[in-house]
This record gives structure tokens, sequence and C-alpha cells, in this order.
């Protein structure tokens, strides 16, 4: 079955442009790299594009052939490159344990063999259990009193004031 992998925003991907596209590709063996930069819907993505100048170029609502789909006719289109594609299989291969738990947090996901209420009761601040007494952090000293400052300077003489001077022709 083929693996299919969610775009998201930042992701690398192969650009290969239609033969009516205006963007230099060099030669038509290799595509042009891109970066994912909004995902549409349905489907489709905004590309920013690199020539194979290195010049950037940019590309609206790109069809992501995803494995084993067909290629489109006559526009042009954005593939995963084959190591993202490997890895998306491998991932997929692999079996999660039935007595793995999964906790979520905001700081990352745990995969672990213990409870995931266990998990959850990490302190990640300090990477210890939160069961345990935290020690108090040590006063910090005194700043030292600073000197007062000087007055600063003032020049009280008068602004000159803009005058109209005729110019000699």
């Amino acid at each position: 079955m083929p693996t299919h992998i969610t775009p998201t925003i930042g992701r690398i991907v192969w650009y290969y442009p239609s033969g009516y596209d205006t963007i230099e590709q060099g030669d038509d063996l290799q595509p042009l790299a891109a970066m994912v930069c909004y995902v549409w819907p349905d489907g489709t993505v905004n590309l920013a594009v690199h020539d194979w100048h290195g010049y950037p170029w940019t590309r609206s609502r790109v069809r992501l052939v995803q494995e084993g789909e067909s290629l489109p006719g006559d526009a042009g289109y954005a593939t995963w490159m084959p190591y993202q594609v490997n890895q998306a299989a491998k991932a997929a291969a692999q079996p999660v344990p039935a007595d793995t738990s999964i906790a979520v947090t905001p700081e990352c996901v745990i995969l672990d063999p213990q409870p995931a209420a266990a998990a959850l009761a990490l302190n990640f601040d300090d990477a210890q259990p939160a069961s345990e007494p935290q020690p108090e952090p040590a006063a910090a000293p005194a700043p030292k009193p600073t000197p007062p400052a000087e007055p600063p300077v003032v020049d009280t003489k008068p602004l000159p004031t803009a005058t109209t001077t005729k110019r000699k022709r």
C-alpha cells in the first residue's frame, strides 16, 4: 500500500515544471528544489521554488503527487524526495508495541513502556519527577547601589531662526 505523507509548511519537495512554465530548469533530468509555504484544504500546496541557478520563484496551488498516484498531464507538480518516502514507509511498517503508552505534552511526545500517567508527572524544566520536592533557588545577592547620575548639560542658547535670503543671480 502506498504511503501517504501529509504536507506541512517548511517541508522540502521536488518540483517538476510544466513544458510552458517560465522557470528555468537547466535540464529535464533533475527536479527543482522547493519548500512548502502553504497547504490548501484540497491538498495542493504553494511553493517557494529555486531554479537551477538558485534564484527563487513561487508557484501556487501545485498538486503534490503522492506515491502510487498518476502524474498530471500538462501541469507542473511536486513530489516527495525518495528519502522522505522511504522514511515514511519504514515508520508505517514498524509496529508500536501494545504495552507502550503514549503521552502527549506541550513539550514533547513520550513513547514509554511505563504508564502514561508516570510520564506526564515529569517536570520538563528540571527533568526531575514532579513528586520530589524541588530545592529552593538560592537568593540572588542584592545589587550594589549605583551612584546618582550627574544631571545632563543643557545648552540654553536660543536656536537660530530661519531667515529668508535672496539668491544672487
